[in-house]
C-alpha cells in the first residue's frame, strides 16, 4: 500500500494538477518558484483530503 504523503504520491498529485499539453509544446505552466511551492502545498492538502469551505458573515468558525 502506498503512503498518501509519500514522495511518489505527492509528486503524482503535483503532476495531475497541471494541465496536459501537446507533445510539441515546450511551454511551462509554472512562471516562478513561488508557484512550485504553491503546487506542492496544494498536493499535500489534497492528499490529506483538505477542503476549503467558505463561510458568510453570519456564520462563525
Amino acid at each position: 500500500m502506498s503512503q498518501p504523503l509519500g514522495v511518489d504520491a505527492i509528486l503524482g498529485g503535483m503532476a495531475d494538477a497541471l494541465p496536459t499539453h501537446p507533445s510539441n509544446d515546450d511551454s511551462s505552466d509554472l512562471a516562478s518558484s513561488y508557484e512550485v511551492i504553491a503546487l506542492l502545498i496544494h498536493s499535500y492538502l489534497s492528499a490529506l483530503g483538505f477542503k476549503l469551505q467558505g463561510f458568510d458573515e453570519d456564520k462563525n468558525l
